[in-house]
């Protein structure tokens, strides 16, 4: 712990990793693609978004020494529909994927960006929560797709035995047989497995963090056993900031008596034009947004929010020190986003799921060793920009199937005098069994308009003018001056159903 520790103190007084500069010569051999995500994150909880409370220092060297997206939006705002959009590169229409159970056909997956580079001679490898399919066996179908599989089902849990099976297994044999067996738990009536989700450690004899032990030693694994003639690409995916906020000890009292930044929309007047937002579970008691005090409930969830995002920043400088020490720094591109945002209090709501920004809007990094560093890019980027992004860096055709773009000519030029993109949609079906309302939404240039589906009537519609109202506080809906404007989203969004599918 104590090497660990003198590593990250000294990465944290150093560029990136003894990076090359801008102008040092390309590699000569393929690059290999490093693609990091978390889940829950919404754009704004990173010291490199402007945060002035948060603590990640190492996500934040990828933003000074790379690229920074400032409009990055996810088109589906869950983690199992988005996760499908990420690896397809397509909207949810497309993909067909539109809750937690449904997993992607075997032709599908032979068009995922992991798949389409191992064919072009990338050695790959998955760590972490899968998420497309919550199940063990459907978790299992991601296996034969990657030479290293540490891939784990359901939402994953962030304490482990030191003895189960998934943490001690190889990654590389009989990889379907990696499945966690740590101890059931009773939760209430029930009792969950291993894999399930469960809270704490308290039925775990020998703990270890899944996400500041397990899956650094992992990628240290990853970057032994590779095939060194190959070029790498390696998904990790993070299970912070999702709940349960369940923290290593060492973050324990992280923010401890600090009043967290909130959003001028955490307040119960800002919940009252959003109708039928309220009927889904993500509304809160009005007496979560309207107690701000220290020891108030909002505060105390974006306290456990913000830890778990630290958290997550120390595994992110772990896996830099092992690329360093691997002599990997200078020919890795790192990309780094998330699955979703998560509103708290904002609206009077918490979660994600409806296309407000805090739930849709992402952090998005790309560092490329071979691009100028600290460079802010304000185009709009789409999850579904990853897929064809990881591919063109890689040089491989992408797919006419893929909807997205490569975002790629904006690390030479990220102020465009063309917009890398005016306008794009939204949605969300599933219904949760009644306890979420389906919606969709169309951004263009500066506005949103948001549509209920399950409803007819006016509430069932929002129109926001974003330049002027970014907290989206004032529904322009019932002002009759915006009448012709609202047909003319109607039409966009008819369009949008038609030719997305």
């Amino acid at each position: 712990m104590k090497h660990i520790l003198t590593l990250l103190t000294a990465l944290l007084l150093a560029p990136l990793a003894a990076l090359p500069a801008a102008d040092d010569p390309k590699p000569a051999d393929k690059l290999n693609i490093l693609f990091i995500l978390t889940d829950d994150q919404r754009w704004d909880a990173l010291g490199c978004y402007g945060n002035p409370v948060i603590q990640t220092p190492h996500i934040d060297r990828l933003a000074e020494n790379g690229t920074l997206f400032t409009n990055s939006f996810v088109t589906t705002s869950i983690c199992a529909i988005s996760r499908a959009s990420i690896l397809t590169g397509q909207y949810a229409r497309r993909h067909g994927v539109h809750d937690f159970y449904k997993t992607l056909s075997v032709s599908q997956m032979e068009k995922t960006y992991p798949v389409l580079l191992r064919e072009s001679g990338y050695y790959t490898g998955f760590i972490g929560k899968w998420g497309v399919g919550n199940t063990v066996d459907a978790t299992n179908l991601g296996a034969e797709y990657f030479d290293y599989w540490a891939g784990v089902s359901h939402q994953g849990n962030y304490w482990h035995e030191r003895t189960c099976n998934h943490v001690l297994h190889d990654g590389i044999h009989d990889k379907t047989s990696n499945v966690c067996d740590c101890p059931p738990q009773q939760r209430g009536k029930r009792t969950v497995s291993g894999p399930e989700v469960r809270f704490g450690k308290g039925s775990i004899q020998d703990p270890v963090h899944y996400t500041t032990e397990v899956i650094p030693e992992k990628f240290r694994a990853f970057l032994s056993s590779r095939d060194r003639q190959k070029p790498f690409n390696m998904s990790i995916s993070l299970k912070e900031p999702h709940q349960p906020f369940d923290c290593d000890p060492k973050f324990k009292h992280l923010f401890k008596g600090v009043l967290m930044p909130v959003r001028s929309n955490a307040t119960v007047e800002a919940a009252g034009n959003k109708k039928y937002a309220h009927r889904s579970k993500i509304s809160t008691k009005m007496g979560f947004v309207e107690n701000q005090e220290l020891d108030g409930p909002l505060q105390r969830q974006l306290r456990d929010y913000y830890r778990l995002i630290a958290q997550a920043d120390d595994a992110v400088g772990q896996i830099l020190i092992a690329l360093e020490e691997a002599g990997l720094s200078d020919n890795t591109v790192i990309v780094y986003t998330s699955d979703n945002g998560y509103l708290v209090g904002e609206h009077g709501l918490t979660g994600k799921w409806l296309p407000y920004e805090e739930s849709l809007r992402v952090p998005a990094i790309l560092y490329d060793p071979r691009s100028p560093k600290k460079q802010e890019c304000h185009e709009t980027v789409l999850n579904i920009d990853m897929a064809p992004t990881i591919l063109d860096l890689a040089g491989v055709q992408v797919p006419a199937t893929i909807q997205g773009k490569s975002m790629l000519p904006l690390l030479k030029n990220p102020q465009p005098q063309v917009p890398f993109r005016t306008e794009w949609f939204y949605e969300h079906h599933h219904d949760g069994s009644g306890r979420i309302q389906p919606t969709e939404a169309v951004m263009s240039d500066g506005w949103k308009y948001v549509k209920y589906l399950n409803h007819d009537d006016a509430g069932s519609e929002e129109l926001y003018q974003l330049s002027s109202d970014p907290y989206e506080l004032e529904n322009l809906r019932g002002n009759s001056e915006y009448d012709v404007f609202l047909q003319t989203f109607r039409t966009k969004m008819a369009t949008f159903r038609e030719t997305l599918r």
